[in-house]
């Protein structure tokens, strides 16, 4: 393991962090049944929240194998991996970067490195009105056609074992990175 393939990694993570803040795409539709009535709302011009989501699991699966490659030139170049363990265990973001990565990749979690179990819940789209250029009302259906993607946000909350929010899904995977920016500017010296 070469400082070249954790810089690598880095910059994929990078790019990766950079495709969620592209909100435009060809849209989703959603029905909601009520009372024996269906009304469906169509977005058109944002990424689904689907994506968004996938997105926001594969960042996760990605910050968390940082570790890995930490271990891996640690051990490489003459040091005990067991500096990034207790790095880790010193970091809650980290922590739960663990759970949500693991839970991507295996379904579900047996053991919970936080101890919170911690969860993606449902993602949420949020239109700031100046964005929407047409909306279109008929007798099921609402159309809004989105012409300024860029002001969307999309957002991904974090819940633990008891679906209470214990934070923003980006906004942990972000400072977890800073986090492993920590200890790779230690491993690497």
């Amino acid at each position: 393991m070469m400082q070249t393939d954790l810089d690598n990694l880095r910059e994929r993570i990078k790019r990766f962090n950079t495709q969620l803040g592209l909100n435009s795409g060809v849209g989703f539709s959603q029905t909601i049944r009520t009372d024996g009535t269906e009304l469906t709302t169509t977005i058109n011009g944002v990424k689904t929240l689907v994506q968004f989501t996938d997105e926001v699991e594969t960042l996760a699966i990605w910050v968390w194998s940082f570790k890995d490659y930490l271990k891996e030139y640690a051990l490489a170049n003459g040091k005990v991996s067991k500096i990034v363990e207790d790095h880790v265990n010193s970091r809650w973001f980290l922590q739960i970067v663990s759970d949500l990565a693991n839970r991507a990749k295996h379904g579900k979690l047996r053991e919970s490195r936080s101890g919170k179990f911690a969860c993606f819940a449902e993602a949420k789209i949020s239109i700031p009105h100046e964005s929407i250029g047409l909306i279109n009302l008929m007798a099921n259906e609402i159309i809004f056609n989105v012409i300024q993607s860029d002001n969307v946000e999309f957002s991904i909350p974090v819940n633990d074992k008891n679906a209470f929010e214990i934070g923003d899904g980006v906004e942990i995977l972000n400072t977890a990175m800073e986090d492993w920016d920590d200890i790779y500017k230690v491993i690497i010296m």
